[in-house]
């Protein structure tokens, strides 16, 4: 039996598919209204005119995503980020995805830096 790219999709979508059936069976989560999600919590952090903390506050994570909602660049990283430092996420929607979802011990968001241009916006979503 030949197998070509088309049937290698369709082996690719069908074992997806299984996965995600086996997964939504053991792992149902139930929402509280139409779009709240227990654990899912959203932030936004305006930059100031240096290096910004993404939380002043502990704040334990299983997993965060970062979304750059400006059109300038910016870099994130630890305290030691910069404007030549830390991962470069391209304008408006450049993302970052950190931890696994129960794969990993938490993390905290107030080890997280972001250096950018002062007053652009970072989107945070973060599931504890």
């Amino acid at each position: 039996m030949r197998f070509d790219l088309r049937h290698s999709l369709l082996l690719a979508i069908g074992m997806l598919l299984t996965g995600l059936a086996y997964f939504s069976a053991i792992n149902s989560v139930q929402a509280q209204g139409p779009i709240a999600v227990p654990g899912v919590r959203t932030l936004q952090v305006t930059i100031g005119a240096g290096l910004t903390q993404v939380s002043t506050t502990s704040v334990p994570v299983k997993s965060v995503f970062f979304q750059n909602n400006a059109s300038h660049q910016m870099r994130l990283g630890d305290l030691n980020a910069s404007s030549t430092r830390g991962y470069l996420t391209n304008t408006v929607g450049g993302t970052l995805t950190s931890g696994g979802f129960m794969t990993q011990a938490a993390s905290d968001l107030n080890q997280w830096y972001v250096s950018g241009t002062a007053n652009d916006v970072l989107d945070v979503i973060y599931i504890q």
